[in-house]
């Protein structure tokens, strides 16, 4: 394993990391196939391995709940795949595989090592190495900056996995290991958008969350069958409680009833301030509190538009704004009377509004 790691993740540091990855799942598959050859496999059947499943499943719902909740105020980034099905391919298979392999052949090794502490260290050593080198560009590390934010933002988070994964294999089994590999390797594939968290934030939920999974198994295992049944109900607590919120924070925001109204952007023509699938926050107000150069969102013709303001004629207590898109090469060619604006715009959010746009699109198709 060691020498696989060496020549696949470091002299082969110039080929494309998609080679690399591939030539790390072959000579891990190797290594299992002889593995199982040698030791034989003997499967898990370890009376917590439902439950803990359980338990990753809904620490990981919880956390993304709680991130995609603090994307609507820190913003969100398209993935690395965002809906493109060629580039969901090329990273999800290559990501499932090796999560497949590095599980089977940690729990084939473990289980015929009789849990002797020196093989646990060596193979959590060596699969931490194994992502580390993947995720390492030499050509990024140009300086100290960078080299910290990647100990931090990929290094660490790598360790709690693998630390987590060693720890459930060696104490329930293959299970639950595999599922929490799959889902912390292969989210980022699947979902379109992920939270603008940046890298403090990402580092400390990355290292965070393996460790809540850790301490609810390892109490898990001291229960009694009536201490595991209040266990069950605080895990859908967990998962419940932040849904809850979170569907409470989106309807008042959604619903435009309160002070601030949550709205998705559906055209380009504020190009360049924000973009069409952005979500903007409009903070109501009245005319008289507007100025030059604001953006505002008003009605026209049952539609919400937004714009900005370049000019403000007022006769007396009634307003009329001239508005032009910042995209736009010519100011509109209509004027909004200040009966018809809802308010200004005070901050956007990337890219969340598509989901809506979406809907519309679906529901307002033409037969």
């Amino acid at each position: 394993m060691l020498v696989a790691i060496l020549v696949f993740c470091v002299y082969l540091a110039d080929f494309p990391n998609l080679f690399k990855t591939y030539a790390t799942i072959i000579s891990f598959a190797l290594i299992f196939g002889i593995s199982v050859l040698v030791l034989g496999f003997r499967k898990d059947r370890h009376y917590l391995r439902g439950g803990a499943t359980r338990t990753i499943i809904t620490v990981t719902l919880a956390t993304a709940i709680v991130t995609y909740t603090a994307g609507i105020f820190l913003g969100f980034n398209r993935s690395y795949a965002s809906l493109n099905f060629n580039k969901i391919l090329e990273g999800l298979l290559p990501a499932i595989l090796l999560a497949v392999v590095v599980e089977l052949l940690r729990h084939s090794l473990y289980r015929k090592s009789n849990g002797k502490w020196q093989s646990v260290v060596l193979f959590t050593t060596l699969s931490s190495l194994t992502y580390i080198f993947l995720a390492l560009n030499p050509a990024q590390l140009v300086d100290a900056e960078k080299i910290f934010l990647f100990i931090c933002g990929s290094v660490f988070p790598i360790i709690a996995t693998e630390l987590l994964c060693t720890y459930l294999t060696k104490n329930i089994g293959l299970q639950p290991s595999l599922v929490y590999k799959l889902i912390v390797k292969t989210y980022i594939y699947i979902l379109p958008i992920i939270p603008n968290l940046g890298n403090y934030l990402y580092a400390v939920a990355a290292i965070v969350m393996p460790f809540v999974i850790y301490r609810m198994i390892d109490r898990m295992d001291t229960f009694d069958s009536r201490a595991r049944q209040r266990m069950r109900k605080v895990n859908f607590g967990i998962i419940a409680v932040p849904l809850t919120v979170f569907l409470l924070v989106l309807v008042i925001f959604v619903s435009g009833f309160f002070k601030y109204w949550l709205i998705a952007i559906g055209s380009d023509s504020m190009a360049g301030t924000f973009d069409r699938g952005d979500a903007v926050m409009i903070e109501k107000m009245s005319a008289d509190k507007l100025k030059e150069n604001d953006i505002i969102a008003f009605k026209k013709d049952g539609i919400i538009i937004t714009h900005r303001v370049v000019k403000i004629n007022r006769d007396g207590d009634k307003y009329e704004f001239v508005t032009k898109g910042d995209a736009n090469d010519d100011v509109d060619n209509f004027t909004t009377s200040g009966e018809n604006v809802i308010g200004r715009i005070n901050f956007r959010t990337k890219y969340i509004g598509f989901p809506t746009i979406w809907m519309n699109a679906i529901f307002n198709r033409k037969m």
